[in-house]
């Protein structure tokens, strides 16, 4: 059951091939191969209830109950949505025309395409790469769905992508955790009060960065989804897997069951911007161009970590707020790894030095691996449901709650150095008192791990290109690290290193039986209904 657990929390797993379960019990445990008696045990634990075991790719396997029950579940409540939503085929046509005259804009053919198959579908997907349109798509798809007098509520998964969700869109966006209203009232741990017995009132869900869902909220969210209620899902299919264990967009996607609209012209685009082209280029396995001649993207040649270190420093402490025209803290810094010379903990220890050094006015903590400092931005690392928060509402209201996430990102207000407490105000207004025992939950985020910067978008991004293991250094990787900034990127490291990872196209498979799971709910449906 560990290993079944490490599994999934470690690298994103739903189910694990028996053999390989076996071998890392034996290897974990120093101990001789013994068949029999780990088939006894598996079919202990099955009988319990505990794990399922079946066959999948011709290799026997072994599935925590708990993964079965939440990927089962998607399935069969996507291909219930998808077949039993009543549409009487509406023809948008005139109303994206409406919507185009208005905005000053022209939709190409399959942007259009994608608003009439959402407007008519239960549950569709539209996927596409930077500057494909997949903004404009949402605002000209919530036109639509009012002139059907259709309520619409707008998710992401993250307080920094929902932030700019309502951003891009002008309309109120929330998480889906505070949508599904995060609760702790019975006193069993943290649950969702919105299911299927107090569903979202809504007529229509959107989510954006569902690329970063994984299969567990993705269950709770598709259960909350009232009957007849259509849900529209929104990502690009090159980014980063979730972190939570599932491969939610992508199992939709390769199983073709479910109506998707893939974006691929590229409209967001200037002849002196290079973000957008390059981030396609690295996708497609090409070297981006890095002759410096744009105005967004550049390119700074250093081959030693020490020189790559002292350069990323000095691009956002002192060069590139005077040349971008913004602060320190509008600048992150995207590293692929937490260790070494230039890794996310050496980046930090430096940047805080030039940016948030100390001073007799600012308080700190020192503990053994970090010193928190008033002004610092840090940054939670894992979903903590019991952090309390306050915020104050537009109304002038304090509004009262739990649940602070991985990746929710703020500065440090207040430190008591009596208690050792500290005040987190987060970029989307929460105000969290830390107790000492929680601070391990908090780091600096000058740099961050680009597997961390997921669904975030910042002013500037700079990304040392070190060298490294190739599971890690991938083009998936580099493609995603690109894709966060929105006004300029600066590569710092060897060409050589950047080739490396452009022409490293390995993905590591995750093991996830939604695909599978879809295909067998569609067959069952074609079945019972033919």
């Amino acid at each position: 059951m560990h290993i079944l657990r490490e599994n999934s929390d470690k690298s994103g797993n739903t189910y694990i091939v028996k053999k390989t379960l076996l071998t890392n019990l034996y290897n974990l445990l120093s101990i001789e191969e013994d068949q029999d008696k780990a088939e006894k045990i598996l079919l202990s634990l099955q009988l319990d209830g505990q794990i399922k075991q079946f066959e999948q790719d011709d290799e026997d396997c072994v599935m925590l109950t708990k993964f079965y029950k939440v990927e089962n579940y998607i399935a069969s409540k996507l291909i219930s949505m998808k077949h039993t939503f009543s549409s009487q085929e509406i023809d948008v046509s005139r109303e994206i025309s409406e919507y185009e005259i208005f905005n000053g804009i022209t939709l190409h053919a399959n942007q259009k395409e994608a608003v009439q198959m959402a407007v008519n579908s239960g549950v569709c997907v539209i996927t596409g790469g930077p500057g494909t349109g997949k903004t404009t798509i949402v605002k000209c798809l919530l036109e639509c769905l009012k002139r059907q007098r259709k309520s619409v509520l707008l998710l992401a998964p993250t307080g920094r992508a929902s932030k700019r969700l309502s951003e891009s869109t002008g309309e109120d966006a929330k998480t889906i955790h505070r949508a599904l209203d995060l609760d702790f009232k019975n006193g069993n741990g943290a649950f969702f009060t919105r299911d299927d017995k107090n569903p979202l009132s809504q007529d229509a869900i959107i989510v954006d960065e569902v690329s970063m869902v994984d299969s567990v909220l993705m269950a709770a969210l598709v259960k909350a989804i009232k009957p007849n209620a259509q849900l529209i899902m929104v990502g690009d299919k090159d980014q980063l897997p979730s972190v939570g264990a599932g491969n939610v967009l992508s199992d939709i996607l390769s199983s073709k069951i479910i109506p998707t609209c893939m974006l691929t012209e590229i409209y967001r685009q200037d002849s002196h911007s290079y973000i957008i082209t390059n981030a396609h280029l690295i996708n497609n396995g090409k070297m981006p161009i890095l002759d410096n001649t744009s105005k967004d993207f550049f390119f700074e040649e250093k081959l030693d970590p020490t020189q790559m270190l002292h350069t990323c420093v000095g691009l956002v402490t002192l060069r590139l707020p005077k040349f971008a025209q913004t602060t320190p803290q509008k600048i992150q810094v995207l590293a692929p790894m937490k260790a070494g010379v230039c890794g996310v903990d050496s980046l930090n220890k430096e940047l805080q030095k030039m940016i948030n050094p100390p001073n007799l006015n600012k308080k700190e903590i020192v503990t053994e691996n970090v010193i928190y400092r008033e002004g610092d931005r840090v940054m939670q690392t894992i979903n903590n449901y019991e952090q309390e928060w306050t915020r104050m509402t537009d109304e002038g209201f304090v509004e009262k709650n739990m649940g602070v996430f991985n990746g929710d990102i703020g500065n440090i207000i207040e430190i008591n150095s009596q208690t050792g407490e500290i005040v987190v105000l987060f970029e989307d207004g929460r105000k969290s008192i830390y107790p000492r025992t929680n601070l391990s939950e908090l780091v600096l985020s000058y740099a961050i791990t680009i597997h961390k910067s997921q669904g975030s978008e910042f002013d500037v991004a700079v990304i040392p290109v070190v060298s490294g293991a190739s599971v890690i250094l991938t083009r998936n990787l580099l493609y995603t690290a690109v894709t966060r900034a929105k006004k300029m990127v600066v590569l710092v490291g060897s060409k050589q290193n950047i080739a490396r990872m452009v022409n490293n196209n390995y993905t590591q498979k995750r093991y996830s039986m939604l695909k599978q799971f879809l295909i067998d709910e569609q067959l069952s449906f074609d079945q019972m209904y033919k």
